[in-house]
């Protein structure tokens, strides 16, 4: 097609996986971290950094700096625009290695993520459509989801933008404790389960 060439980032996901935790962070990286905490738990440098920003184009991660600290964390499906390169051309995003608790990926319909995530407090159209076709905003409590229109007309998840919230931390946590509590069970579980004699 016409417009700027189109840098695409093909590796598999990169390192460890990250849940998508609303009012907290990303994996262990909390708001409110610095840029050094950030490039540890990342176990890489940022691929660009400034006063405002640490980016990871192959990990589709975007941690915005105010002070120095955390403040806003975007994730991004692969293929969106990361950045554009000096003669133009977009780099985009690779794969993002977690998902939403319980296991919501990129590139689910609204539906689907609203039997988890219920209902948004606000539904905004984006008129006209934005870059890689942003065409909705659903919001909620310290999440905020992107979903982007395909060619065939379908809506799918295309960023998760995460705000400092009190009240969705707590709810993240109590998530948390509940799927622990259901792994430890299911493990319980399958340690009462008699083992089978194999015939002779």
């Amino acid at each position: 097609g016409q417009g700027p060439k189109r840098i695409t980032f093909d590796a598999p996901r990169l390192g460890v996986a990250l849940p998508i935790l609303p009012g907290q962070g990303v994996g262990p990286i909390r708001f409110g971290a610095t840029r050094p905490t950030i490039e540890r738990l990342m176990g890489a440098p940022c691929d660009e950094a400034s006063e405002t920003r640490c980016l990871y184009v192959g990990r589709a991660v975007d941690f915005k700096l105010e002070g120095g600290a955390v403040t806003e964390i975007r994730v991004s499906r692969k293929g969106r625009e990361a950045k554009k390169a000096p003669d133009g051309s977009i780099l985009e995003y690779g794969f993002f290695n977690g998902a939403i608790l319980p296991d919501l990926y990129f590139g689910m319909q609204p539906g689907a993520l609203q039997e988890h995530l219920g209902k948004p407090l606000k539904e905004e159209a984006v008129t006209p459509m934005g870059a890689d076709g942003f065409n909705e905003r659903h919001v909620y409590d310290g999440l905020t989801l992107e979903y982007d229109r395909w060619s065939n007309g379908n809506l799918v998840l295309g960023a998760a933008l995460l705000t400092k919230s009190a009240s969705a931390a707590a709810n993240t946590e109590k998530m948390l404790e509940a799927m622990n509590k259901k792994a430890a069970e299911a493990a319980e579980r399958a340690k009462k389960v008699p083992a089978t004699k194999v015939p002779r």
